[in-house]
C-alpha cells in the first residue's frame, strides 16, 4: 500500500537552522516563503525549538499545488515537515502529497543541507498493512470495508459489529497501526469517499485511545 511519506531534518538547532535560513535564501523556481500563514501557524505553536516556517508550491507561476509546512520534531532533535495542505483542491492523495513532497526533498531541502551537519530523513512510500496488523486483524478490516455501505457507513447493526470487532481486535493486538494509514487503506483499497474515510479515522483514534485509557484505569483499581 501506498502511504505519505516523511521527511525530517535532523542535527544540532544551530545546525538545523542554518538549513532552514539556506532554504529560504536559495528557493528555486516553483516555491516560494509562505509568510503569512507562517506566523499564524506559528502563534498556533508558541514555544517551539524553532518556529515553524512554510512554502508554497507553485506550477507554472500559478499557487496551485500545496502549502509545505515544518516544525519542530516531538523529540525536539530538528524539524520535519508537519503536513502538505492542497491550495486548489478539496483532498490530496497519498501520490499527489508524495509528488510535493519529493520536490520539496529534491528542489528545496538537498541542496540547503549538503554542505551542513545534519541527517535528512525520507521514510518510503510503502507501508505493509499485514505486517502492521497481522492477518486476523486485516481480515476483520477487509471484511468490514467490502460489505459496509459506503455512502453511509456503520450504521446498519451488522456493519457496526464488525467496525467494533476491529477496533477491539486491534487494540487486543496492540496493533501499530497510525489514523491516517487506516484512512490511507480505507480511500486506496477499499475504495471508500475521502469524507467517511476520515470520519472513519477519527473514530479509530478515539476507540484506541478509550480502551488504553479504560485499560490502565482498571490496572489502577486492581493494583489498589
Amino acid at each position: 500500500m501506498k502511504r505519505r511519506q516523511q521527511l525530517f531534518i535532523k542535527g544540532s538547532k544551530e545546525a538545523v537552522q542554518s538549513v532552514l535560513t539556506a532554504m529560504g535564501k536559495n528557493l528555486p523556481k516553483g516555491w516560494e516563503r509562505e509568510k503569512e500563514f507562517e506566523e499564524m501557524l506559528q502563534e498556533s505553536m508558541p514555544g517551539q525549538w524553532l518556529p515553524p516556517v512554510c512554502y508554497v508550491c507553485t506550477r507554472q507561476g500559478q499557487r496551485e499545488a500545496a502549502l509545505v509546512s515544518l516544525s519542530e520534531t516531538q523529540e525536539s532533535d530538528g524539524v520535519g515537515v508537519l503536513n502538505i495542505a492542497p491550495i486548489d483542491m478539496e483532498e490530496m492523495n497519498n501520490t499527489q502529497y508524495n509528488t510535493v513532497l519529493m520536490d520539496f526533498f529534491n528542489q528545496v531541502v538537498k541542496p540547503a543541507a549538503s554542505n551542513q551537519p545534519v541527517d535528512v530523513l525520507l521514510s518510503s512510500d510503502e507501508y505493509d498493512m499485514a505486517q502492521s496488523l497481522g492477518a486476523k486483524v486485516l481480515a476483520l478490516l477487509e471484511a468490514f470495508s467490502s460489505q459496509c455501505d459506503k455512502d453511509t457507513g456503520p450504521i446498519q447493526h451488522e456493519d457496526h459489529q464488525r467496525w467494533l470487532g476491529f477496533l477491539i481486535a486491534t487494540h487486543r493486538e496492540r496493533a501499530d497501526l497510525q489514523p491516517d494509514l487506516l484512512s490511507s487503506w480505507l480511500i486506496d483499497e477499499g475504495k471508500w469517499p475521502a469524507e467517511m474515510a476520515n470520519d472513519l479515522a477519527v473514530e479509530y483514534e478515539f476507540a484506541r485511545s478509550l480502551l488504553e485509557a479504560y485499560d490502565e484505569a482498571l490496572g489502577g483499581a486492581a493494583a489498589s
